[in-house]
């Protein structure tokens, strides 16, 4: 059986890390949610577990990536 990835668990702790991490370089939640065509208002339930499905989960998992990201891509 393959060894399931694992699962982002959406809490105040998930939100406030992606929050921080989006401020540290020097850009909100709210821009990345302009840039990436989803309402920030959307973000914050994904990213609090209040919605765990598909859709959920996987847009949880695309903001958490880009917060963990070292740099912010400029063009």
């Amino acid at each position: 059986m393959a060894a399931k990835s694992t699962e982002l668990i959406g809490n105040r702790q998930l939100l406030n890390e992606v929050i921080g991490r989006f401020r540290m370089r020097g850009m909100t939640l709210m821009d990345w949610c302009r840039e990436n065509g989803l309402m920030h208002q959307n973000a914050r339930v994904y990213l609090l577990g209040e919605r765990n499905g598909k859709v959920a989960r996987e847009w949880r998992r695309r903001i958490v990536d880009a917060a963990r990201q070292t740099r912010r891509n400029k063009t």
